[in-house]
Formats: C-alpha cells, sequence, structure tokens
C-alpha cells in the first residue's frame, strides 16, 4: 500500500471515529534505525507501527491499528504520525537485514514533542553468485536451490537468478546453508 493511501486510510478512519463520538487525539513517534555493529544510520528501511488504542473504560482495548510504512532517510531517521495514545509495537524492515523492533507507550497527555524511538538492526548474511554457460554467458531466470537448518527448523527452497544471472540467499540469524558439498555457517562455532 503506497504511504498516501495509507494516509487517506489513516485520516478517514480517525474522521468515522470522531463522527461516531470516539476521541482520537494525534500523536506522533520519531524513529532512528541504525546498523547494530557499527552504530551507522541505515536509509530506506520501512518502519511500520501497528498498535492498540486506549481502553475508554466503555470500550475494550482491542481496536488494533496499523500507520505506515516511513521510509528512513539518508541520516537514519523517519516520523510516524497520526497515532493514538496506547501501547505500540514498531517494526523496521529492509531486504538484507534482519528485522528489527521496539515497543513504546504514548501516554498522549504528557506528550509535548514526537518521542524518539531507536532501532538497531543487524545485517544479514547473505550467499550470492553467478550462473553463467560454457562461454561465460549469463543463465538468466535459473532456480538455485538450497536447504536452511537452524534452530531447529530445515527449509528447503530456491531463488532464480536476475537477467545478469545473480542470485543472492539471505541466511537468518543462526542458520546454516549447503552448496553442494559445502556448508556455510554464520552460526559462531
Amino acid at each position: 500500500m503506497s504511504g498516501r493511501k495509507c494516509l487517506l486510510q489513516c485520516l478517514l478512519s480517525i474522521l468515522l471515529m470522531q463522527a461516531s463520538g470516539r476521541v482520537i487525539h494525534p500523536a506522533a513517534l520519531r524513529c532512528f534505525v541504525y546498523e547494530r555493529d557499527t552504530g551507522r544510520a541505515i536509509q530506506g528501511v520501512q518502519v511500520i507501527a501497528i498498535g492498540q488504542k486506549e481502553s475508554t473504560g466503555a470500550e475494550p482495548n482491542s481496536a488494533m491499528v496499523t500507520v505506515g510504512p516511513a521510509i528512513t532517510d539518508a541520516n537514519g531517521e523517519c516520523k510516524l504520525d497520526i497515532l493514538a495514545g496506547g501501547r505500540w509495537q514498531l517494526l523496521a524492515l529492509k531486504e538484507g537485514w534482519t528485522p528489527g523492533r521496539a515497543f513504546r507507550v504514548i501516554d498522549i497527555e504528557a506528550i509535548s514533542t514526537a518521542p524518539l524511538v531507536v532501532i538497531p538492526l543487524q545485517r544479514m548474511p547473505c550467499i550470492s553468485g553467478r550462473i553463467v554457460d560454457g562461454q561465460e554467458r549469463p543463465i538468466g531466470n535459473a532456480s538455485v536451490s538450497f536447504r536452511v537448518r537452524g534452530n531447529g527448523i530445515e527449509l528447503r527452497g530456491y531463488v532464480k537468478t536476475d537477467t545478469n544471472g545473480n542470485y543472492r540467499i539471505w541466511l537468518g540469524p543462526s542458520a546454516c546453508i549447503k552448496v553442494g558439498g559445502r556448508i556455510i555457517t554464520n552460526t559462531p562455532q
């Protein structure tokens, strides 16, 4: 869903809630996403907030709301607007990085400026390669099979090469990949 469409959907939800007599106090969260190992800001991360609206006493605290995504800038920062008070879980997602998350409780009465939420991400190890034919020409749309084992699970799958014959297989945290007879792992020995 595009950011504009999501924003319009959130605004419509707020108008409908206000029309039905429920008062919504808008707030915002500022986010900073950085690389855990280096402290470097990460650009292009999608940050999504998922939360529950505050209980009014007459209603149970059960209405789930999703806001975002907001995309981090070159400084690793973004802002999520139009949040109601309550408990929020922020998810930070970018290809090649382990997902990050943070929890925040927003007290509307205490907010004078948008609070900052810091979310560290860690690079996901990647196995990449290129498939070529006997004349060293790239083979596009070729299947590369893999098997991933870690934390008591095993996953078999495949990826397709791009038009230049390149492929990438992302390892999750604590994973092991067997390529032919070789085992490649990012699990500490």
